[in-house]
């Protein structure tokens, strides 16, 4: 029996002081079910300078990682209810992962005596401990020959979950919990501060979206490092297409995609990757194949203008956006009623 496709990328770009947490990947360990993620520490909002076991370090970075290990213990629970097919709805969800983050951040704190004063604590201006989380759970259930996948997304921040199929593309299903309404395209030219992410204080809530479907596909988290440099979101279909293709094997397809992402990337970044049904690279490739050419062929096109540095600007500025348009219908299917199952 083949094994399951999947990986996770995380780079920093100074060692030992990035602000993304290591992914989660948790694909063997349950039958029919798992879990990936991502978390991003908030570096503006999260500047200060703690110290914990004798180094020091932002609190960016103790709030990814501690968030990461406390949702990471909290993964047992959370999939053996999906086994055992017990109530499991977006709400429920949403208020215990909450309540299980701060509870256990307080306990993380104390363990680690980390110096906070209260008046940070109470304080509406500054956050403390702040990060983003992007995760996916899924499901199979088989009943009378019948699949079906269940995908629950779950996040607070902007970093962002993805289903891939060979039919529809990338489709992003989470939506930023940004202060102002801007589509994924806008946001690659200018930033929006965010409304909410995970940090230490009841002041934040935890968003989750069901989706069910019978077709096979690519699950993804990722951090903004890894779409927030790119011409536009077809590029990040692209990346991960391209070095599937050119890749012979499994190892092979997450060392292209990491330098690739490197190439584009002003940031720390991370990402968890699983394929659910495929678990052969060569048929995979088969049924994407249709769809890595259409992603090619429009990317190209960019590249063509962009050899023509006199007309860069003005032909590259309609050729993103006459592309953006053409993507963005199936790329935000989810995207359109996506605030969140509560």
């Amino acid at each position: 029996m083949n094994e399951i496709i999947s990986f996770d990328l995380m780079y920093e770009q100074i060692s030992g002081a990035g602000e993304d947490a290591f992914p989660i990947l948790m694909v063997d360990e349950y039958p029919n079910c798992g879990a990936i993620a991502v978390f991003d520490g908030l570096g503006g909002a999260g500047g200060t300078i703690y110290t914990v076991n004798e180094e020091e370090h932002t609190a960016a970075y103790i709030a990814s990682r501690m968030v990461r290990n406390i949702v990471y213990d909290h993964l047992q629970s959370l999939l053996n209810k999906l086994i055992n097919e017990e109530s499991f709805s977006c709400s429920l969800i949403a208020s215990e992962l909450k309540d299980i983050i701060i509870t256990r951040m307080r306990y993380a704190i104390e363990d680690k005596n980390i110096n906070i004063p209260s008046s940070k604590i109470k304080s509406a201006l500054v956050q403390v401990l702040p990060t983003t989380m992007a995760m996916l759970l899924f499901t199979k259930y088989i009943n009378n020959q019948t699949i079906t996948y269940n995908y629950y997304s779950i996040w607070a921040g902007d970093s962002r979950n993805y289903i891939l199929t060979s039919d529809y593309g990338l489709q992003q299903v989470t939506k930023d919990d940004i202060s102002q309404d801007k589509d994924a395209f806008e946001l690659l030219k200018q930033d929006c501060p965010l409304s909410n992410n995970i940090k230490f204080s009841e002041d934040f809530y935890i968003n989750c979206k069901k989706i069910t479907s019978d077709t096979p596909m690519i699950l993804i988290s990722a951090t903004d490092g890894c779409f927030g440099y790119l011409p536009t979101p077809l590029h990040f279909e692209y990346f991960i297409l391209d070095s599937l293709f050119k890749s012979n094997n499994v190892l092979e397809w997450r060392d292209l995609l990491n330098d690739i992402i490197k190439l584009y990337a002003g940031d720390d970044f991370s990402l968890s990757l699983v394929v659910i049904e495929w678990n052969d690279l060569d048929i995979l490739k088969n049924n994407f194949k249709k769809r890595y050419e259409y992603c090619k062929v429009r990317v190209k096109g960019i590249d063509i203008v962009k050899r023509n540095i006199e007309v860069l600007s003005k032909h590259e500025l309609f050729y993103t956006n006459r592309l953006w348009e053409l993507y963005r219908s199936d790329y935000e299917h989810f995207i359109r009623d996506l605030g969140g199952d509560k």
